[in-house]
């Protein structure tokens, strides 16, 4: 059973709803004219183990732990945004923060008796902060790189089933990035 989270906000049919719900982002992290790739590993458990795609992970509890003192209308940027801070330190070390807003995936789904809602996440480096790639050691990748929008062709480097799972919108986003 899920541990209870934002258990000491005021709203609990809130509470209840956040907790039936597993809350997922996927981070389309830039730089410059690059994008963000990792290679899962190939003895990972997940779906896409040994492809490149983006990466992302789950919300945890300390997410919703460290915002839980936000007003509830800013609950979920901030907990979105705390989990992409988090994910993308422990994966591959960088500092980034939201670009934009996240869009939350058309393609919701019940998944093991839970509804699990993905966010896609437009994020940057944050300003100064290296854009040297460190592979940390609970990562679930293999490998990380940055790859030239103008040189290489996306649909080449991302694994066409992560490709496929992505909103049109962020699609059409990297086509439009790319020659």
């Amino acid at each position: 059973m899920r541990k209870k989270l934002c258990k000491n906000l005021i709203v609990p049919e809130e509470i209840e709803m956040i907790n039936k719900i597993r809350w997922s982002v996927v981070c389309l992290v830039m730089h410059e004219d690059r994008i963000l790739i990792g290679k899962m590993k190939k003895d990972s458990p997940k779906k896409l183990a040994g492809k490149q795609h983006l990466p992302g992970g789950d919300v945890k509890e300390e997410d919703y732990l460290v915002v839980e003192n936000s007003p509830f209308e800013n609950l979920f940027f901030n907990m979105i945004e705390q989990a992409v801070k988090r994910i993308i330190e422990q994966t591959v070390g960088l500092s980034v923060k939201l670009d934009d807003l996240p869009q939350v995936n058309n393609r919701t789904k019940i998944q093991e008796g839970e509804i699990v809602c993905i966010f896609w996440c437009p994020c940057k480096l944050t300003e100064g902060s290296s854009d040297e790639l460190i592979i940390g050691p609970e990562s679930d990748l293999e490998e990380a790189e940055w790859i030239n929008l103008k040189r290489d062709v996306v649909l080449n480097r991302i694994d066409r089933q992560a490709f496929s799972k992505m909103p049109q919108s962020v699609i059409s986003f990297l086509m439009s990035k790319s020659i």
